[in-house]
Formats: structure tokens, sequence, C-alpha cells
């Protein structure tokens, strides 16, 4: 036997033993020694009554080569009970019954969304929860989805009259801004347990874990046939009540904000305009990839376009200016692009629908203000003869902006560009709008995708994406918008929503996305991002994907059965992942990698089941470890360069006591100030 089938064959017999308690059963407790890491005691920590809750830090000497990190022995709690006196360490009872507290400084906490209750069945209250100072906090969320706890439409189910159940945690999961901290040496790492979790006090159980929670087949099973009628043209679509509540999300309520029309305004006025210039205008920043497709479209009209400009634009309006230019005299979808001017405001009502010809290269370019509300725009006609790919589009750019509420979209987008893509949003730095960009309770199907770029605080809310060709939704450059509550869902060839280039802020949270290829969800480039409360069900790729984020949160989402990893995170600092139900994945179940040697990845309250391995590493740095249940992970409970922490979680499975995995770094983990004033 080789030497790497000899170390693999320990440490699968020390990780079986160890969850069968035979193994790590010293009365002292010791780091993991091995090859890769070097054994070094653990000195005890002591509890501070819960009124005062110091910082409570365990020095250890600068590691002369990588090293597995513990906040606590490996066989005690590592904090004492509250009621305790903390005059000296206890050692752990062998076999602990009682709650502990974990203390730690009281942050400012941003709740996450009412689809986290999809992580919490109902518990029994803990005997310790009246020494909480903040119960509200801390108390676990009624399940209303995929945990158990009685409800018929659920995708997972917890066993019924098990015993205590180690309490969920309500999400709370902004890292806390930290002051700066110059007496913080570089040369000698310490492991803090006011670094560790970084969070408002969570309740613990050191009771033996109740069983985890199995797959309901059933339930799942039901998912499946709603994705399939989704698919299926001839079948009754689901409502979108019916999807959220399969997949265990709350009921959406109706978009309450106002709708707000500039009125009165006179009439626009129509004359010809020059596509080549109306082109030109569009492009200001970005490529001219597809401009010359755009011509050539037009047939034997050539440059000639139709604009409105000086006021209100309607339906009657547009077809009016036609028939006075003499562009179009012939009744049916509009046939020639329409290049609406920054003091326009586009306005369809209920019932009405703009209909625009493929055939004839129809689209509408706007540098105004563009108002739906019940109306449908569509592509019309068979395939442009002079490019077969070409569909018409909306484009609004400049300062333009967009208000679209319980709309039809069908048909539009073409190529890869932001511009063409079906419907965008494409705002300039130097002449932001003045209007927010709202996209609520709206179908939109067969399109590219939705584009927004340099918006601010756009909300996006309440929609049903179903069959996109591209990115069913991507936003870039746009700080402060919020993706909510909607539904993606049949054909998905790539991500379903793509959050890019200092989309600082912005918040992602109660959508669901059924299947698609490659991750639901990816985040790049941005600082501050949370993604809360999402449903991810069967992608090809990871359900979430952070690269190059700081301070990301990723909290109470479900993200179940994708064939790579549950979450990936690369090149990224100060992350906080918490809260999560992560099961079914066929890769790891998170997975961190290419980190810079300083970056933090702050792991709390998630429950792993059942994915190819609970937590991988390649090149993870430091990644800390609380309260995370792996009880339904095993045998694979850490793989990559974390791998030899698989003992430690073996011992452990809960995620009693605070662990901190620093495998192949000797650099202190580097203090990142999350706070709104560093952004």
């Amino acid at each position: 036997m080789g030497r790497t089938a000899r170390v693999r064959a320990t440490l699968a017999a020390s990780v079986l033993l160890a969850a069968t308690g035979v193994a790590g059963a010293q009365s002292g407790g010791s780091f993991l020694s091995s090859d890769a890491f070097s054994a070094r005691p653990a000195a005890p920590s002591v509890a501070a009554p819960l009124a005062q809750a110091p910082a409570i830090t365990t020095p250890v000497p600068a590691p002369t080569e990588p090293t597995l990190l513990l906040a606590a022995p490996a066989a005690s709690s590592g904090l004492l009970a509250p009621a305790q006196a903390a005059q000296a360490p206890v050692p752990a009872p062998a076999a602990p019954t009682e709650n502990t507290l974990l203390a730690a400084p009281a942050p400012t906490v941003a709740q996450a969304p009412a689809a986290t209750a999809l992580l919490a069945a109902p518990v029994p209250a803990p005997a310790a929860s009246a020494l909480l100072p903040a119960p509200a906090q801390a108390a676990p969320a009624a399940a209303s989805g995929l945990l158990a706890g009685g409800a018929s439409r659920r995708l997972l189910d917890l066993p019924k009259d098990t015993g205590p159940v180690a309490p969920q945690v309500a999400p709370a999961f902004l890292v806390t801004p930290r002051p700066a901290r110059p007496d913080r040496q570089a040369e000698a790492p310490a492991v803090e347990v006011e670094d560790i979790p970084h969070l408002a006090p969570i309740v613990v159980s050191s009771a033996e874990a109740a069983m985890p929670p199995a797959l309901d087949r059933t339930a799942q099973a039901r998912l499946r046939e709603l994705v399939r009628r989704l698919s299926d043209p001839h079948a009754e679509l689901p409502t979108d009540a019916e999807l959220r509540a399969v997949a265990g999300l709350p009921p959406r309520e109706a978009a309450a904000a106002p709708y707000q029309r500039l009125d009165p305004m006179p009439a626009a006025a129509a004359r010809v305009f020059n596509l080549r210039l109306a082109l030109a205008m569009l492009s200001q920043g970005r490529t001219k990839e597809d401009n010359e497709k755009v011509r050539a479209v037009q047939l034997d009209r050539g440059d000639t376009v139709l604009s409105l400009s000086g006021g209100l634009v309607t339906l009657s309006m547009i077809h009016e200016g036609l028939a006075r230019t003499g562009l179009q005299t012939t009744p049916g979808p509009i046939e020639v692009p329409l290049i609406l001017m920054e003091d326009t405001v586009l306005r369809l009502g209920p019932g009405e629908e703009l209909a625009l010809s493929r055939p004839h290269g129809a689209f509408v370019m706007s540098f105004g203000r563009v108002e739906i509300d019940g109306a449908t725009i569509a592509s019309r006609g068979g395939e442009n003869e002079r490019a077969p790919s070409y569909a018409p589009f909306v484009a609004i750019a400049g300062s333009g902006s967009l208000e679209m509420r319980r709309a039809t979209v069908t048909g539009l987008g073409f190529g890869d560009t932001d511009k063409f893509a079906g419907l965008s949003v494409l705002g300039h730095p130097l002449r932001p709008a003045t209007r927010q960009t709202v996209i609520l309770d709206s179908q939109l199907s067969d399109m590219v995708g939705v584009a927004l770029t340099a918006i601010h605080r756009g909300r996006i809310s309440g929609n049903r994406f179903t069959d996109m060709r591209g990115n069913a939704l991507r936003v870039a450059a746009s700080p402060r918008t919020e993706v909510s509550e909607n539904i993606f869902a049949g054909t998905a060839p790539t991500n379903s929503i793509r959050l890019l280039s200092h989309s600082d802020g912005a918040r992602l949270t109660s959508n669901l996305l059924l299947a698609g290829d490659r991750a639901g969800i990816v985040v790049r480039d941005s600082r501050g991002p949370q993604v809360l409360g999402n449903v991810v069900w069967g992608r090809s790729g990871a359900g979430v994907k952070l690269h190059r984020t700081a301070c990301a949160q990723v909290a109470g989402n479900v993200l179940i059965d994708s064939r790579q990893k549950g979450i990936e995170i690369r090149e990224s600092r100060a992350t906080e992942i918490a809260g999560n139900l992560i099961a079914g994945n066929r890769s790891a179940g998170i997975w961190v990698s290419a980190q810079a040697r300083d970056a933090a990845t702050h792991l709390r309250a998630n429950r792993l089941q059942g994915n190819g391995a609970g937590l991988t590493g390649a090149t993870a740095a430091h990644v800390t470890l609380v309260a995370n249940d792996f009880s339904a992970q095993l045998p694979r409970l850490a793989d990559g360069d974390l791998t030899q922490a698989s003992t430690a979680l073996a011992r452990d499975l809960t995620g009693t006591a605070p662990l901190t995995l620093s495998g192949s770094t000797r650099v202190p983990a580097a203090i990142v100030d999350c706070s709104e004033d560093a952004a």
C-alpha cells in the first residue's frame, strides 16, 4: 500500500471512530497531528457572566508549519454554562445535556426575509433560552417549507418524536464593523472568540443532536412535476402561489407602491431620424457590437427611423406619427424602429400591446421615461431574411428609466450584448436617471434577458422569468438594487441571476430558481451583497457563487440537488455563510478556494446533508465554524486542503465548540471593515 493510500485509510478510520465517540477521548483535548498539521495543546477558555460578555482569548504561538487551530478542546463545549462561576475552568461532563450560550459582542444585525423560516422546524424552547439578552434574535423561526413540522408541501422531513432538537439560529448575518486594532501583530496570530463568530449571541444545544432531516421523495416529486408543467406548452401552468408554496417560500403580497405618473404632458412630436446617429447615442461608453446587424435588418428602408420628442408618447400617437411621416401606412405590428428622446414619456396601459415586427427589424430605443402598466410588448412575425437570429428589443439608455408593472414581455432580444438583450436599462455614469427603475409583478419569457446597468436602488420583484435564452437577469454597476420574490423556471442555458461590477449593497431575497444550467446566482466584484432566503434547486452548476466579493452575506437559503457545489466562494473577503440548508449537491456543500492568505470565511448555523463533501478547500485561507450541523454529512465531512479537519468535525458534528481552520496559511486573518462608511 502506498503512502497516500495509508494516509487515507488512517484518516477514514479516525473519522469513523470519532463519529462513534471513540476517537479523541483524551481528557485535555488536543490539536490534530499529522504530516500536515502540528499538534499544539489548547488552553482552556473561561466564560464570563452573561451580563459582561467580554472577549475570550486563547493565545497560540506563531505556527512554524501549517496548523489547524481549534478555539476550544474538541472534547469540551469550550464555554461554561452562563449560570456557572467564572473563577476556574470546569471540565465538560461525559454526556452533556445542558444548553450553553456562546457569548459575543452584540452587533447590529440584518434580519433575513421571512423565507428563512424554511430552515427551522418548530422545536421546544431550550431551557437556557431565558438567559438570552435578546431572545427575539436567537429564537428559531417557524417552519413553513422544506423542513418538517407537519406541513404537507415540504421537500425535507424531520422524524417525529426524536427528543430535543438543536435549535436553528434565526439568521443574523451582518459582519459587525470592527474598530482598528493596531496592537494586533502579524507574527503572533491568536484565536479569539470575539473574532470567530463575530455575531449576536447564539444558543447552542450541547445535548445529543436529533436525527438529521431526510429527503421527502414525495414532496420532491411534486416539485419535479411542477417543473415539468412549466416546460410543457400544453400543460396547465402552475401559479406563482403554487410554486412558492411547494418550495416553502412565503406567499407574495401585491406590490403596494403607488404608480407615479408625470401628468399632465403635451403630445410628443414625430419626425424622421437617422438610425446611425441613434445607434451611436446608444453605444456611448459601450461596445459597437451588432450595430451593423441592426442596420442590416432594416431591408430597403435604410437608416430612416421614427423619432418622437417633447412630450407624452402613447400607442395611438406612434401609429399616427408613422402614418404622418409615411414610414408605415398599414395597420398591424410596428415595422419601423422607434427612437424616443430624453424629454419623452412612453406610456402603455392595461390591455394594450406594443407589437414589434421581427421581419422588418423593428425595435424601441428610449432616452426618456418608459411606463408600462398591464400592457404587452411582444415580437411578432417570422425570421428576418438578412439576420435570422435578430429579434426586436427595448433599450432604455442615458438618463432614461423604466417603471413596469403587471406587464407581459415576450420574444425579445438577440446577440450577446446588454444593449440588445431584450429589455435593458443602460444608465449613463455622467447623466444619471432622475427616476427609479422598477420591474414588478410581470411575466417575461423567451428573451435573451433583462439587463440593468448603472441604475441606483432599482427594484425587480414578484416577476416570473421563463425560458430565457441567456442570463435571465443581469445587474451591473447598480448599488442598492433589490431583486426579490421572483421565480426563474423553464429553459435556462446559463446563470439566472448575475450581480456584477460594483453593485454594492444589493439584496437578492426570497427568489425561487428551478433547474437550469450553470450556477443559479453569481455575485462578482461587489461589496456588501446580501443573498438571503432564496431557494435554488437542481442547477447543473453551483447554487450560489461568490467571486471577488467583500463583506458578502449568504444566509437563510435552501440550496439543494445541484450537480456541482451548494455555495462556491472564490477570491472573497469577510464572507458570512449562515443559516443555510445545503443538501444533496453532488460536489461540496461549501467550497472555498483561491483565497488571499489573510482572507476569512465565517460559517455559522448551516445544515449540511448528503453532499459530495461537506466543506472543501483549495487555498481556503481562514475558515471559522460555529454551530454548523454536519450530522447528516458523514462520511465525507471535509475535502481538499481542509481534509484533515474531518476528525475535529467528526468529534463535534453539531459544532458546539467554535473551530478555526487555517490549513495552509501562516498569515493572520485581516480585519475588514464592513460598515457602510467603509464602502
